[in-house]
């Protein structure tokens, strides 16, 4: 049990670390920044060319084409290693290079696209990042989840414990893609006023499936790689047993693919893979995840 435990507070652990601390709220009319990628590698990708897989999910936002295309195409990777509190005041270092041949085994964040560094955005990707956007902050208004109590009562939990992902289990075994109706999970962080809802993070539904970018190069999608986690449909559940096996689900220390749309201000814009929240209105630092209440 205590082997248990201890794998289930390194998971929780390797979560905080794994990304960084922002700014604060844009007013509600304020233009939507796409923040220019500085780069140090711009080299054609190696990775052999992915056959495009059976798309037994639904892409809600965007076009089923893009999938299939970029399948087509090579990738690019941005590797963020686990980072002490203190030293998360910045997470973007553009340091983009090919994608390599096999998994990687070094814990941390991966960011991925299938769009060069440096290569700009078309205003259709554009109007499609922003339409993304609209929608899902117009979704989460309209079924009242910036109420928390709200959001409970229609079905989120806490992941594993962990205060600040709020998964929804029906929606992420439902094989929907950006679907703002139906996220995977709401990104709550705790203030002295209460659970806030900062965001909502959509999840590819399944390991190894790559996560569509509907708005082009702004659109970044991550993975993590931490201790090994049981997965069901992409979804952490569990960790293993003493055995090291799991009662349900997949044994991988890989994460599906996932993409954050943040409502509020963030330093690498709307879609960036920082998750450490920002500093309160009282100037406090930034609190790190912790476990939610038993219950």
């Amino acid at each position: 049990m205590h082997d248990r435990t201890s794998r289930r507070t390194a998971i929780l652990g390797v979560l905080v670390l794994l990304a960084g601390c922002d700014t604060a709220p844009p007013a509600a009319d304020a233009p939507i920044p796409f923040p220019p990628r500085t780069c140090e590698v711009e080299t054609a990708s190696t990775r052999p060319t992915e056959p495009t897989p059976a798309l037994d999910y639904t892409l809600v936002t965007g076009s089923p084409e893009t999938i299939a295309e970029q399948y087509e195409l090579p990738r690019y990777t941005n590797f963020y290693p686990p980072r002490t509190f203190a030293q998360m005041s910045e997470l973007r270092e553009e340091r983009w290079v090919p994608e390599g041949d096999t998994t990687p085994t070094a814990r941390g964040t991966y960011e991925v696209s299938v769009f060069p560094c440096g290569e700009t955005w078309t205003a259709q990707q554009e109007a499609e990042a922003n339409e993304l956007i609209r929608k899902t902050r117009d979704a989460a208004e309209r079924n009242g989840w910036t109420d928390f109590d709200k959001a409970v009562a229609d079905g989120f939990h806490p992941m594993m414990g962990i205060s600040d992902h709020w998964v929804n289990d029906e929606f992420a075994n439902d094989g929907r893609v950006l679907d703002p109706e139906r996220p995977e999970f709401l990104m709550f962080y705790d203030t002295d006023g209460g659970k806030v809802l900062s965001g909502i993070m959509y999840v590819m539904p399944g390991i190894g499936l790559r996560g569509p970018q509907i708005g082009g190069p702004q659109t970044i999608w991550h993975y993590h790689v931490m201790p090994a986690a049981c997965y069901v449909n992409g979804i952490a559940v569990e960790v293993p047993g003493e055995d090291g096996r799991c009662a349900r689900g997949v044994l991988s220390e890989l994460s599906p693919e996932m993409v954050h749309v943040w409502f509020i201000d963030r330093k690498n814009g709307p879609f960036s893979s920082a998750m450490i929240p920002p500093p309160d209105a009282t100037g406090a630092p930034p609190r790190p995840a912790k476990p939610a209440p038993a219950g």
